[in-house]
């Protein structure tokens, strides 16, 4: 990176502080040296420690603003435009408009600023085989989102298996996840497969995981760690290849803070996460959402021919 600085200009340099230790131990040290090599940029840092210590630090080393880790793409551009303006470095910094592409992306509708990063996310992240934790408010797509991210991986061929863990009893969510042995109980009159076995070489959608109760939340831990399960009343484990994709409409945090999610269950679940913009951050896509639903209920049979401007006018300024 300093040898880039030095050969070239740029208008932005984004440092992580958490990853200069190859320049200096010292995080602000090593920060001086790269804002020495680039005068003429905006200089943004970054780090996991935010604390005003660390703003201070970065901003005596040179850097125009400090973030702590995560930051959205949003708080960043517009950052970007008042640093601009203030350093006397103007620069068209706002995201781009899109120009039609995704306008139906794996079962999503809209081509806003927002969903194209969750369209850049989901197309990042589809390959690996690691766990994804979905936030968002009900009704954002969660579940369209898991549907994405199994139909643009190397498992699109196996199945993609979704359970609503608020919708099932808790006494049968065991067996359901599960599956059950023959004899186990009373009424257990075969094996049955759980969803985890049926998806195997899938993907096992888990919606309102945090609903499980905290019992299951402990099996359901252990079989990330081993990758293999145990039917209720069998003592032999089965070895799975399953990728586990869950979702919520409530804030984890909140959740672990009240005992009801274990907090070594999310960070296993959460090493990558996508969060679902709801409507009222993603306005620009209302036109095509009505268009979308309106040419659905023509299909259906209803009356209806289009929207006028001032309809849209009042949909697209309701509080959603």
């Amino acid at each position: 990176a300093l040898c880039a600085l030095k050969a070239n200009e740029f208008d932005i340099v984004i440092c992580d502080l958490d990853t200069l230790c190859d320049l200096d131990p010292n995080a602000e040290a090593a920060l001086l040296r790269i804002t020495s090599q680039a005068p003429g940029a905006l200089v943004l840092a970054l780090s996991d420690g935010g604390s005003v210590s660390m703003a201070v630090a970065a901003m005596r080393s040179g850097a125009h603003d400090y973030f702590a880790k995560p930051v959205s793409a949003a708080t960043m551009f517009e950052r970007l435009d008042e640093l601009s303006v203030r350093h006397g470095k103007r620069r068209q910094f706002t995201p781009p408009k899109s120009n039609g592409e995704n306008v139906d992306f794996e079962g999503f509708v809209g081509t806003s600023a927002e969903m194209q990063v969750i369209y850049e996310q989901i197309g990042r992240i589809a390959p690996s085989a690691a766990p994804v934790f979905i936030t968002g408010e009900s009704g954002t797509g969660k579940e369209v989102c898991a549907e994405a991210l199994h139909a643009r991986s190397p498992r699109k061929e196996g199945r993609f298996i979704a359970i609503n863990c608020g919708a099932i009893p808790r006494d049968l969510m065991e067996t359901e996840l599960f599956g059950v042995a023959k004899g186990a109980f009373t009424g257990a009159m075969e094996d049955r497969e759980g969803a985890a076995e049926i998806a195997n070489g899938g993907t096992l959608f888990l919606d309102e995981i945090g609903e499980l109760d905290l019992s299951l939340q402990a099996k359901l831990l252990r079989f990330l760690q081993t990758r293999s399960i145990n039917r209720v009343g069998e003592a032999l484990p089965r070895e799975l290849d399953v990728r586990i994709i869950c979702a919520t409409n409530r804030n984890p945090m909140q959740m672990i803070a009240e005992k009801q999610f274990r907090e070594d269950l999310f960070y296993r679940l959460g090493g990558v996460t996508v969060d679902v913009p709801s409507l009222r951050e993603r306005v620009d896509d209302i036109p095509l959402l009505a268009a979308h639903f309106l040419d659905r209920a023509e299909r259906d049979g209803a009356p209806l021919r289009h929207f006028g401007e001032s309809a849209l006018d009042l949909v697209r300024a309701y509080s959603w």
